[in-house]
């Protein structure tokens, strides 16, 4: 949601006019483009990363030739940083400014094209709900399903997500009513630590699993309460 603003400043160093001077940008990955943060005059190709965009010096100037005594021109071209992948650790920019030709070739064009990096300085936030549906009590030997939902709510994509269960006391892990990608250590008995591997999970990105018990035993009453928590983690390398 931040909002990235590149001063763009062009000027004439050589030793005779410049026509037809065009600056090119190509919108940043992760980003879209923001006109309404940026000089007047850009065309774009689309707004999206990756689309080409162009400003005409020239017009900005009057039409007006590039004359090396002219002062430089500062041109703002501004991006909106969107949600980024896994992974990402800058926010990367390249312009470049060239002119018709009409004078000559330009003697150093390694100069034309600048670039900047930005730290990506946002990171994952990670979320996670069960329901049981069960609102008192369970009996005897009653399947407890509980429907896990996990989401990744931050602007960064998170890597090695892992959820996590312990099987509660009086209970036993229920292999069949659970989704089969649970591995429990060293059984699936009460205190057991179970895992789902979720693995990356980017922005706004979200999923759905069941961990299911049974309850054992005899209680007074054939009446029991189950206490249970799930926890969501990642492996810390985007950001904590």
């Amino acid at each position: 949601g931040d909002t990235i603003i590149y001063e763009l400043v062009v000027e004439n160093i050589g030793d005779a006019n410049a026509s037809g001077v065009e600056i090119t940008e190509t919108v940043p990955a992760n980003t879209q483009f923001d006109a309404s943060n940026s000089t007047a005059g850009w065309n774009c190709s689309d707004i999206a990363e990756g689309s080409t965009c162009t400003f005409d010096v020239d017009t900005y100037r009057s039409n007006t030739e590039f004359a090396p005594a002219d002062s430089a021109e500062t041109i703002e071209f501004a991006v909106t940083v969107l949600t980024v992948e896994a992974g990402t650790a800058t926010i990367d920019n390249a312009a470049s400014v060239n002119d018709n030709g009409l004078r000559g070739d330009d003697p150093t064009p390694a100069n034309n094209t600048d670039t900047e990096s930005d730290n990506f300085t946002g990171v994952p936030d990670l979320a996670v709900t069960k329901d049981d549906q069960i609102d008192d009590g369970v009996l005897t030997n009653e399947i407890i399903t509980y429907e896990i939902s996990y989401e990744n709510i931050g602007v960064k994509g998170a890597s090695g997500v892992v959820l996590t269960e312990t099987v509660p006391a009086e209970t036993v892990f229920d292999v069949d009513e659970s989704d089969p990608a649970w591995v429990c250590t060293p059984d699936g008995t009460a205190g057991s630590t179970c895992e789902f591997v979720v693995g990356t999970l980017e922005p706004g990105e979200s999923g759905d699993v069941v961990f299911a018990v049974e309850v054992l035993g005899f209680y007074p009453d054939d009446l029991l309460q189950v206490e249970n928590t799930v926890s969501i983690v990642d492996d810390g390398a985007n950001g904590v």
